[in-house]
């Protein structure tokens, strides 16, 4: 008869089991590498303190997660005891499917096993552990570490035969038989070696977890290329902004001298919102490319945070000077309300991404930043775009003449204003997708 659990016990294995749940949540949305034991306890509502007790170092949630699958296992052949191929094929297939609901996972646990390059030290399970996670299957589960080999053996080593000779796979001790020496491989003989399906299945996880690091660190470099040139552009364009508009006269740029062929143009009210806008603009570019460095984020987390407080500071100033100097755009209505929809859904888009981390849902913070920097970022696209569609449209003997530049200038901007951003705001949401789909193939939640 078992005994009745004290209240500690209880909760302490609520504890445990609450923050490995809590683990390969986050692990939805963050590959396992990147989940920082602070999340994890965030999530799971404990202390750091409370998270060492229970494992050592973040890893052990991974060996935890294996004693529980292989517990699951031990269960299924006890609650459907067979023996020989069949036995066995129905093993290889349970397992199977379990990867499938959580390839990352497995794919986790396989390299970490690879590079320890020995068999685990998995722990117990307490009585108050069994309880909660096998219900009504208490005493078909082993509170010490089992042995899968040794549980397995009397599955494929096979039937005896109908008059008590041995069958074709119980040709002796767990040392001997084909279906032994199949799984488990032959011992170095004359002209005969052969690993065994464990060996061969061994060799593939290595293969491919080889495979994987080659492309992790294709994937790696492109993202550190492309992160590069972003960075340059931004800052070149961030500085421009200071220069042009907050060190020299605001009226020696071109566009400002566009804007002053009205005569009826309001430029005493309308360049204090210059000013707000550029300075805002330019903070975000520079701040916000910074803000996606995986570094910075796991090994300064404090600093990243600040620096996304200066970012969202930054846009609630643009963002909020760009609402009043997008009624005065050049290019008429059509470029206005361009202007308009990009400084709105940069404040939105900032907001919720603040509100997201404010809601500890990081993988959320994550895809609405994104947007947001994409939005940000047309500070740079907008000129690509004015560059590239004033050269391809504008003749060059008009560029001379302010009078003449005027009116190629508002047909051309009425374009700029929607390419700045929407092509951008596009990208991003594909970058989104792409992210969530191979979270999905690469990682999976834990299983109830």
């Amino acid at each position: 008869m078992s005994r009745n659990l004290s209240l500690r016990e209880i909760k302490k294995a609520r504890s445990k089991i609450s923050i490995l749940k809590a683990a390969f949540e986050l692990i939805g949305e963050t590959p396992f590498r990147e989940v920082k034991v602070e999340d994890i306890c965030r999530k799971a509502e404990v202390s750091t303190v409370t998270f060492f007790k229970f494992f050592l170092q973040k890893e052990d949630l991974l060996i935890y997660f294996m004693r529980l699958w292989l517990t699951d296992r031990l269960i299924e052949l006890k609650l459907e005891p067979g023996r020989g191929i069949g036995a066995i094929r129905r093993l290889f297939q349970t397992a199977a499917a379990g990867a499938g609901r959580r390839p990352g996972l497995m794919l986790s646990l396989i390299g970490y096993l690879s590079e320890v390059n020995m068999h685990p030290d998995m722990p117990a399970l307490s009585e108050a552990e069994i309880r909660i996670l096998y219900p009504g299957k208490e005493a078909l589960v082993d509170a010490e570490a089992p042995d899968l080999g040794e549980t397995v053996w009397p599955v494929h080593r096979g039937s005896e035969g109908r008059r008590g000779h041995p069958g074709p796979c119980s040709d002796g001790g767990p040392g001997e038989g084909p279906v032994h020496h199949l799984l488990r491989g032959i011992p170095d003989r004359p002209y005969v070696r052969f690993p065994g399906i464990y060996g061969v299945l061994r060799s593939a996880f290595e293969a491919v977890d080889f495979v994987m690091e080659i492309e992790r660190r294709r994937r790696s470099e492109m993202r550190r290329t492309w992160m590069g040139i972003a960075f340059a552009l931004a800052l070149l364009v961030a500085a421009y902004a200071v220069v042009q508009f907050l060190v020299l006269d605001p009226k020696t740029a071109g566009m400002v001298r566009l804007h002053l062929l009205d005569a009826a143009f309001p430029y005493k009210q309308w360049v204090n919102f210059l000013y707000l806008h550029a300075a805002g603009g330019a903070v975000s570019l520079a701040v916000g490319i910074v803000l996606f460095s995986r570094r910075l984020q796991a090994k300064h987390p404090r600093l990243h945070r600040r620096l996304g407080k200066m970012y969202v500071v930054s846009i609630a100033v643009g963002g909020g000077s760009g609402i009043y100097l997008s009624f005065e755009a050049l290019g008429g209505l059509a470029s206005q309300a361009g202007f308009l929809a990009l400084d709105i859904l940069w404040l939105v888009t900032t907001y919720f991404g603040y509100k997201r981390i404010r809601e500890k849902k990081i993988g959320q913070h994550r895809e609405w930043m994104m947007r947001s920097y994409a939005l940000t970022f047309a500070g740079v696209t907008l000129r690509f775009w004015v560059a590239f569609l004033g050269i391809l449209t504008i003749p060059l003997e008009n560029f001379s003449q302010f009078e003449l530049l005027l009116d190629d200038f508002n047909r051309m901007y009425r374009l700029d204003a929607w390419l700045c951003w929407v092509p951008n705001l596009l990208v991003a949401e594909w970058l989104i997708r792409r992210g969530r789909r191979n979270r999905g193939k690469e990682l999976g939640p834990l299983a109830a």
